[in-house]
């Protein structure tokens, strides 16, 4: 599997995408989901991945979105992951046959501003009390390049795609195990980053990074999105960015305005610019 896009929420979408427009990115708006509750801009990178931007629509309160209401509520930014599969309903079956609770498959869409029709289906892994650790899973039904093209200024740009996900637990042990049996992850390795809450732990050879805090304890979600690039500086020019030194024996800086939840970094020594896949 692979990442498919990683979801960024806020009570007032617009002023979401202002920050990144601050921070030099240009977001492609992509149109009101089909509930009509949240809309959203893209921002779409080389290797296929995306942010996704949402909020609730103008007339909707944030506590009545269909997507994430309490993460958009409470301005969570990083709410949510996704991952590219085949087929939702036999992915789900894996899942379930390897005691994860799923909710779905579900089929949705959207329409684009051009008028363009977009539909997939996706499944969300877990139950309430694993809020969004888990990655929901998403498949096309119309041909994936209406969903997503890189956006302007990213497709020859120094930005890979997304590279990185910080999912905040209380119990990083605990759920290295869930993901084990979920994805036959490798045991995590540990390392400290001042700029995150709580003891990192790098899953190898894939993008999921755990973060060890007592604070998420009801609330596991992904509390970081990290962007793969090939040259920091390179990208330093591009963006608004903040230095913030070493990530795990990587190069690393934080956007400006998103410290703490967006950040940018170099490959290891020897290492892809975007993290290996999960294991299905």
């Amino acid at each position: 599997m692979q990442i498919d896009h990683a979801v960024v929420g806020a009570s007032d979408q617009s002023g979401l995408v202002e920050r990144f427009e601050a921070a030099g990115f240009a977001p492609a708006f992509g149109g009101v989901h089909d509930h009509g509750t949240t809309q959203m801009s893209v921002l779409g990178f080389p290797d296929g991945s995306y942010l996704e931007l949402i909020g609730p629509t103008p007339d909707t309160p944030p506590s009545a979105a269909v997507f994430w209401p309490a993460l958009l509520a409470a301005d969570a930014g990083p709410a949510a992951w996704a991952l590219l599969v085949d087929d939702v309903a036999e992915r789900a079956v894996r899942h379930v046959r390897r005691g994860t609770p799923i909710d779905g498959p579900h089929h949705r869409g959207r329409e684009r501003p051009d008028g363009t029709s977009i539909e997939w289906d996706m499944a969300f892994l877990g139950d309430d009390a694993d809020g969004t650790a888990y990655p929901f899973l998403v498949a096309d039904r119309t041909p994936r390049r209406f969903r997503v093209t890189p956006t302007d200024g990213l497709g020859d740009g120094p930005l890979a795609g997304v590279s990185d996900v910080v999912v905040a637990v209380e119990d990083a042990g605990a759920w290295s195990d869930r993901f084990a049996a979920g994805f036959h992850t490798p045991r995590p390795v540990p390392f400290d980053h001042e700029g995150v809450d709580g003891s990192c732990f790098d899953v190898p050879g894939t993008p999921l990074v755990l973060a060890e805090s007592a604070s998420h304890a009801t609330n596991p979600r992904p509390t970081a999105f990290l962007l793969g690039t090939s040259d920091l500086d390179a990208a330093g020019e591009s963006f608004d960015l903040v230095p913030a030194g070493d990530w795990h024996g990587r190069r690393f800086a934080w956007v400006a305005g998103f410290e703490g939840s967006i950040g940018v970094v170099e490959p290891s020594a020897g290492g892809a610019v975007s993290a290996g896949p999960l294991a299905d």
